[in-house]
């Protein structure tokens, strides 16, 4: 059963529905493709190629998604830790089948964060069940697109060939939302080169059948602890001075 089922997954993870394919390696590739999307006049820069994403161009290919995602990262906008509270207050809004309300929050984050699949995917939710057809379509493009540049950046069967995440949440809906299965435990793992992980057990709903899978969230855990030391370092500039004896 296990043999079946990895096998099964390494297809889902190599695949995309476009058919396209290309080598990423996280640890070599992440900061030589973050360096083209902040070069004006390289192909892949941000600016350029985030107006393309959101008009939802067929041309865009998935290494060019996945570069968008990567370049995001470098924008005074991202916030991997900071803004899951936002994106869970728009779960929230759609749990309680408060869609136009999720929709006006949604959009809004969506301005300044067109790259986060938990705001994507729910924004398609919500427009569903507000009964619009074409804007559920809208972003629900949007979100496949970004599963599917996820799904040929690793095959996720291993520490060292783990699925490039943007945010600590998009692990979750990888499993749950694009391959169609419940998690198990969570954990965390680092690969050989000490980049931080999310360990998500892959359950499936047919047979019950489990398998890790891994998603390299360096980035985040990168900037939440930068975030965490410019705190601490503010907070000591900031305490009163005791007088000396």
């Amino acid at each position: 059963m296990k043999a079946t089922l990895s096998i099964l997954l390494l297809a889902l993870l190599t695949l995309s529905s476009s058919g396209q394919d290309f080598d990423f390696t996280y640890h070599s590739d992440y900061p030589t493709v973050l360096a083209r999307t902040q070069a004006k006049t390289d192909k892949l820069y941000y600016p350029k190629q985030v107006k393309r994403f959101v008009q939802n161009d067929p041309s865009l290919t998935d290494f060019e998604v996945l570069a968008l995602m990567i370049g995001f990262t470098a924008e005074k906008q991202y916030d991997a830790y900071g803004d899951l509270d936002t994106e869970r207050a728009i779960y929230k809004l759609n749990d309680t089948g408060k869609h136009r309300e999720a929709v006006r929050k949604g959009r809004s984050f969506n301005k300044t964060h067109p790259l986060h699949q938990m705001t994507l995917i729910e924004l398609s939710f919500a427009y569903h069940q507000l009964q619009k057809p074409d804007s559920s379509a809208y972003f629900g493009r949007q979100f496949q697109r970004i599963m599917d540049a996820m799904a040929l950046s690793g095959s996720g069967l291993h520490p060292d060939s783990a699925l490039f995440s943007l945010t600590p949440v998009d692990g979750q809906n990888f499993i749950r939302k694009y391959l169609d299965a419940d998690i198990g435990t969570m954990g965390s793992n680092t690969d050989k080169h000490g980049h931080f992980l999310d360990v998500l057990e892959y359950v499936s709903q047919e047979d019950g059948a489990k398998l890790p899978l891994y998603f390299n969230i360096e980035h985040a855990s990168k900037q939440l602890k930068k975030q965490l030391r410019e705190k601490n370092a503010k907070a000591q500039v900031q305490q009163p001075k005791t007088k000396s004896q």
